[in-house]
């Protein structure tokens, strides 16, 4: 699918790779929620001058380059494994001059694998995930099965199928920056959350001053993220998201030290 380059609020303009049936609420949502609302910058989370920032789940960019622009002399490690989204991602650091993000055209895990099975949703992109389950489960509780049927066969939850590489974050750190302190890693997964973090060795987790992640509180995400972050002296704060539906819950976790 080819991406669309649109105007967003405040003259801001981005490619952005999605179903025109899906009248491009997800990227202004992403938009509002990086650029108006700095939700990454809370709870005394910030990016100094001279930063260098992991964005895990870079989807078409607009956290790196938000990133970017923060302060002076950032640098900024994207990974995103979808093509179509990669593509895009691609076209937002060159249309914003953003030479400072390198992007790594994989997904991150625990471990290495060489091919996974990547559920895309064209029409809400930033929703594509590796465990479609996470997604898919919940809506099925919430509208039931014949709604649940027209909406992953032909409405915002149709999907496709892909295969992706996973890497772990330690392997491609000791290739590209094997020794830079880390001023803030982002994850933003679509339920591989842990999964990232699990993929991290101790000698990394020492240069590492802040982390924020959104979680799914799904099979005790949430437990093992605050306790992994825990374990290695990061005081948390779990803000939990508004307006979500019965039965839903996605947190934001803030974590520094």
């Amino acid at each position: 699918m080819a991406a669309v380059k649109l105007d967003l609020a405040d003259g801001f303009a981005c490619y952005a790779t999605v179903d025109p049936a899906g009248k491009y609420a997800e990227i202004n949502f992403i938009y509002d929620e990086v650029f108006t609302r700095r939700s990454y910058l809370r709870e005394g989370i910030d990016i100094p001058d001279r930063a260098l920032v992991v964005d895990v789940g870079a989807n078409v960019g607009l956290f790196s380059l938000f990133a970017s622009k923060e302060a002076a002399e950032v640098d900024v490690l994207a990974f995103e494994p979808h093509p179509a989204l990669v593509a895009a991602l691609r076209a937002n650091l060159e249309l914003h001059g953003a030479d400072r993000v390198r992007v790594f055209p994989s997904g991150l895990g625990e471990r290495a694998e060489a091919r996974v099975d990547f559920t895309f949703y064209p029409q809400l992109p930033g929703n594509s995930t590796r465990y479609r389950e996470l997604k898919e489960g919940p809506l099925l509780d919430l509208v039931g099965e014949r709604v649940f049927q027209e909406v992953t066969t032909t409405g915002a939850f149709r999907s496709e199928t892909v295969p992706v590489e996973i890497k772990r974050l330690s392997d491609v750190l000791a290739e590209v920056e094997p020794t830079r302190p880390i001023d803030l890693l982002k994850v933003d997964a679509e339920g591989a959350e842990v999964d990232v973090l699990r993929g991290l060795d101790e000698g990394d987790w020492a240069r590492i001053r802040q982390v924020v992640a959104e979680i799914q509180d799904t099979g005790g995400a949430l437990a093992a993220a605050e306790a992994l972050l825990g374990e290695r002296g990061f005081t948390v704060t779990a803000v939990l998201a508004d307006d979500l539906p019965d039965g839903i819950a996605i947190y934001t976790l803030y974590a520094s030290r």
